[in-house]
């Protein structure tokens, strides 16, 4: 597993946004204005031309004063049309006691094609924007935006406008790929918020509660990135933002107080004493030497540094003093080991010390006192762990006076993950910060449910805590620290106790195919979020399926998958059901005809259909994960009613949305998982002559071409399908890697032997099994059930061996 391992965070729309730091009024940049230039430096591309000399005709005579016009993957020009293939707005090279401006568009359901105003792009744009910075500097960092008809957004109605910043960490590969990137111990990642202020300010904010309207940043290249929701009223709104919304974003650049804050000659970090003046976290030499402290930086960096450097900045330094003796895992050196799944722990924390990090800024967003300690591994297979203290029975936040407040929370949990990889040994404590992945704090329920405890409406608030972690490699540790939240600012109209006696449950579920993170495609040059249609697109083509290649490395039963998607709409429907088919796929291709595809004639033929069904769908129920998915949309999660067990081999995967009444609905199925099978062509791939007239669909193939397979017509019959000229390979993918969709298969760990002649899976061979098999007596594709001795014929020979195993499937 990886530092960047995501957990499973329920948001009300699919983007990724910080809820470490806030934003709030100051006195930067009081004047809302997306669309005035002013006094600043004007942002240039790639060639020193200024990013927002182009004037936009929308076509009904309304000339907008040349700004970005797609979110930086690139921008037509409006003369030429001519696509420039620049991927961000680039800002160039600045530094201290500059002001610079930077101006957009960013579109969302209502945005409108600036160059055909015909077009409803009904899609929104995410806007990229790079600067180099010369030395490490405050920043001070106000976004405006407002509508095509210049109303701002705002808390009047509850419109939003978003902004992130992080590191680019490698300046000559993807912008877009660093914001998932290790952001761990909030090195990469600065900030990332909704506002309905206008301006939006950026505020940095200390562990005391306090902030301040600046950011401390270092030196190289950073990455901001500008969007809004898709619709206001999906945030509770009050009316639909007309689109495309004007973005305006200011930065002033300032050098930090004291110089030696962050400077070559403060070297040493700030938990180490120096008998020179400064540390080189210059947010925290700067806050400390500001806050009545000079000498720290003037004199020397001494021990009452350190401890101002904890006080003010929340930095860590581990120690763990006088330990409980009733608890055994108190300190992290002592914790308790969990090698079995799922084991349910009952702990009480109310004597326990606290001695892990407590970071609101960059580690977890939810103070930690009381903590407690759990060494989880090794995990048996690649897979997921989950800690769950719900359904338990725990305590659970109340209303006390009955005035409709929560105002006691007698178990405020708080559950922080670290990653020790392939050694269960606790390394040197300091160093937990840099082993953080994340934290969860009162996430067992969903807004408006009900309590599993009480059976009354929950209360998402100060209670018990869950998190999944993704991406466990086999043999892999994960340490575990659950504790009592500790707000930053007391509410004195609160009570929690020092501690509380609680559960919580440690399991683990096997992933057998993972296909990674959903990243982007490239079109144009430039990176965009891409779904293919999976259902009911049209009469003509109600059948639109993709099959995508998996191959299981261990025999298991699948009992649930997710894949990155969004909803749909057609005609206003959106899919209530999902439907899932699994085949077998020839890697050698002799099966499947001459243009390899996944039925020998190319039309669909049922019988070759391994395993399929049908679950239950909430286009609404989706989770973020870390997928590049932009708002509407986000990782979907089926559990099969129906397990089914997959022996080791090569599968394809198919699912689309549908609609339990027989309506016509679909779903967007996310492209390019990170981690997908790639299928590399070693020569070009003649497709028969009456298929490559239609080039839409097909063509000859050079090779490492990408590629997948995908149905059309009412068939479905399934070619080649490729994006079309504006779609290039991904460089930074496996050459030959499929236009391939995200997705997940896990279940359990079958370590029963196989008994193929169970065609039916209920555990026994028997005359219903028979019956099926004689019922697809004939030729078969390799891998059909039935065909025992794989001859692609299911016959007598197959029938023998069918009637020596009737009876019970062997369980050992």
């Amino acid at each position: 597993m990886t530092k960047m391992s995501k957990f499973y965070s329920k948001l009300t729309y699919g983007f990724v946004a910080s809820a470490a730091l806030l934003c709030s009024s100051g006195a930067f940049a009081q004047v809302c204005d997306s669309t005035s230039t002013g006094n600043y430096t004007e942002a240039v591309d790639a060639d020193g031309n200024s990013w927002y000399t182009l004037d936009i005709d929308d076509g009904f005579g309304n000339i907008t004063p040349g700004i970005d016009t797609n979110g930086g993957f690139g921008y037509k020009d409006g003369t030429t049309g001519e696509q420039i293939p620049n991927r961000f707005t680039e800002m160039g090279t600045h530094g201290v006691g500059e002001t610079i401006r930077v101006n957009g568009f960013t579109g969302n359901f209502s945005s409108i094609d600036p160059f055909d105003p015909s077009l409803a792009l009904d899609k929104r744009d995410l806007d990229y924007m790079h600067i180099k910075l010369t030395t490490a500097c405050y920043l001070n960092i106000a976004l405006s935006m407002s509508d095509a008809n210049g109303d701002p957004v705002g808390i009047d109605t509850n419109t939003t406008g978003g902004l992130q910043f992080y590191r680019w960490g490698d300046p000559v590969g993807d912008p877009y790929g660093d914001k998932a990137g290790d952001d761990s111990a909030g090195n990469n990642f600065f900030y990332g918020d909704y506002g309905f202020e206008c301006p939006q300010l950026v505020k940095y904010v200390l562990p005391n509660g306090d902030d301040q309207p600046r950011f401390s940043v270092p030196a190289g290249d950073l990455i901001f990135l500008v969007f809004c929701p898709f619709d206001s009223q999906l945030n509770g709104g009050t009316r639909t933002l007309v689109g495309p919304m004007a973005w305006g974003l200011n930065i002033e650049i300032s050098g930090y107080d004291f110089a030696k804050c962050g400077s070559t000659a403060a070297t040493n970090d700030c938990i180490t004493v120096s008998n020179k003046g400064g540390c080189s976290d210059g947010q925290c030499c700067d806050t400390v030497c500001n806050g009545g402290f000079a000498a720290c930086c003037n004199v020397a960096w001494d021990a009452s540094c350190l401890q101002h450097g904890v006080d003010l900045c929340g930095n860590f330094i581990y120690s763990c003093a006088n330990p409980s003796t009733s608890v055994s895992n108190d300190c992290v050196g002592s914790a308790t080991a969990v090698n079995t799944f799922p084991t349910t722990i009952a702990f009480n924390n109310t004597s326990a010390t606290q001695d892990g990090p407590n970071d609101v800024t960059r580690l977890c967003t939810s103070q930690m006192k009381h903590d407690l300690w759990y060494v989880v591994g090794p995990v048996p297979a690649n897979g997921e762990l989950t800690v769950s203290m719900c359904g338990l029975g725990n305590p659970i936040a109340t209303d006390t006076n009955g005035d409709g407040t929560i105002d006691n929370f007698p178990a405020d949990s708080v559950i922080n993950v670290f990653y020790l990889g392939a050694d269960a040994t606790v390394p040197n404590p300091q160093d937990l910060p840099s082993l953080y992945i994340g934290c969860s704090d009162d996430n067992c329920t969903d807004s408006g449910a009900i309590d599993p405890d009480t059976g009354l409406p929950a209360v998402d608030l100060g209670g018990s805590s869950s998190v999944k972690v993704t991406g466990v490699d086999a043999g892999d540790y994960v340490l575990i620290a659950v504790g009592q939240y500790e707000p930053v600012t007391v509410d004195p109209n609160t009570t929690s106790p020092e501690g509380f006696a609680a559960s919580m449950t440690i399991d683990f579920a096997p992933v057998f195919v993972d296909s990674g993170l959903q990243t982007y495609a490239l079109v144009d040059g430039g990176g965009s979020n891409v779904g293919l249609i999976s259902g009911h697109a049209s009469d003509a083509n109600p059948k639109r399926w993709i099959f995508v290649p998996f191959e299981m490395t261990t025999v298991g039963t699948i009992t649930n998958f997710n894949f990155a998607g969004g909803g749909g709409p057609d005609t206003g429907v959106q899919p209530n059901v999902i439907q899932y088919k699994i085949i077998a796929r020839d890697t050698n291709g002799g099966s499947y005809g001459a243009s390899k595809r996944p039925f020998g004639d190319g039309y669909f033929n049922a019988s070759q259909v391994l395993v399929e069904g049908s679950e239950a769908f909430n286009v609404d129920d989706y989770y973020d994960i870390g997928d590049q998915c932009s708002s509407g949309c986000g990782r979907y999660f089926v559990n099969l009613s129906n397990s089914f067990v997959l022996q080791p081999g090569s599968y394809y995967f198919t699912l689309y949305g549908d609609d339990a009444d027989g309506g016509a609905t679909w779903l967007s199925w996310l492209m390019y998982g990170e981690k997908s099978l790639p299928q590399v062509t070693t020569a070009a791939v003649n497709i028969p002559a009456a298929e490559a007239a239609n080039p839409a669909f097909f063509g000859n193939f050079a090779a490492n071409t990408a590629f997948g397979w995908r149905s059309i017509g009412n068939s479905p019959r399934f070619c080649f399908y490729t994006l079309g000229p504006t779609y290039s390979s991904r460089s930074d993918l496996p050459p030959g890697i499929l236009y391939s969709c995200a997705f997940n298969m896990g279940g359990t760990l079958n370590t029963a032997p196989a008994c193929p002649t169970d065609l039916n899976g209920d555990a026994i061979t028997d005359s219903s099994d028979m019956g099926s098999l004689l019922g697809s007596f004939g030729q078969c594709d390799l891998g059909t059930p039935g065909d025992f001795n794989d001859d692609q014929v299911i016959d007598s020979s197959d029938l023998g061996s069918m009637l020596g195993s009737f009876g019970p499937c062997p369980t050992e």
